[in-house]
């Protein structure tokens, strides 16, 4: 008897270990990393933003938050947005080498993820940044993308004539392509299953 169900156990754990992954259940190994870089970075970020000169998250570059304890993982692509008056911010990292995407925002929600929650995002980009980097846009145009996004999905702008649009802005070309790692990046996430105006 005692065989038999040692038999069992290893089947059922074979199948846990070595059977079929959906969607859903995928994960990398290296995202628990990549969590727990990006919530020592949004530490850094609220540290900055008491103690630097400005009382907001603008101007942060990433040897200003190394200077508050947090250092960027070397396989990992971070992204940060400062938002409206440089109160708010989202942020975005993920390792390089086939890591799921990370998301954080001070405010409202982004990705899945609601304000002040570090986690994998929903939905997740079909495109895997090809090189670590560390990259702020300040957008300080109190810009509400909240807003900007109702207003695009209410006047039912459709999800590829915003990609579109940023065909013709400036942008990087890290992924090799003549296209922008900007509009790249737009397609992928629209192209993304339960992809809105947001995403």
């Amino acid at each position: 008897m005692k065989k038999v169900v040692a038999f069992l156990a290893a089947i059922i754990t074979a199948v846990a270990l070595f059977g079929p992954v959906t969607a859903g259940q995928a994960s990398s190994i290296y995202d628990a990393a990549t969590v727990s870089s990006l919530r020592n970075m949004v530490d850094a970020m609220t540290y900055y933003s008491y103690f630097g000169s400005t009382g907001s998250y603008e101007g942060v570059t990433a040897a200003q938050l190394q200077a508050q304890g947090w250092s960027p993982a070397a396989n990992v692509e971070y992204k940060v947005w400062i938002e409206g008056t440089g109160q708010d911010y989202r942020a975005v990292a993920q390792d390089v080498r086939n890591g799921s995407q990370v998301s954080f925002t001070t405010a409202g929600s982004f990705n899945g993820r609601s304000a002040g929650s570090v986690g994998v995002s929903s939905p997740q980009p079909s495109l895997v940044p090809t090189v670590a980097t560390f990259t702020v846009s300040d957008l300080n145009s109190s810009l509400d993308s909240d807003a900007l996004s109702a207003l695009l999905a209410a006047g039912g702008v459709a999800l590829s004539d915003i990609c579109a649009a940023t065909l013709f802005v400036p942008g990087t070309h890290q992924a090799g392509s003549s296209v922008s790692d900007q509009s790249l990046a737009c397609e992928s996430a629209a192209s993304a299953a339960g992809a809105t105006t947001s995403s």
